[in-house]
């Protein structure tokens, strides 16, 4: 994150399981709550 400038960042996987903290600036999510997220399709 500090090499890059980039804010945040997302590792997602196709379970249900949602684990990480976004105030650290990663996460691991299911891929339906990143859609929901960022208000994709």
């Amino acid at each position: 994150m500090e090499r890059t400038g980039i804010p945040e960042f997302y590792q997602t996987h196709l379970g249900e399981k949602d684990t990480g903290h976004s105030a650290s600036g990663g996460r691991i999510l299911p891929f339906h709550t990143l859609c929901a997220l960022k208000n994709l399709p």
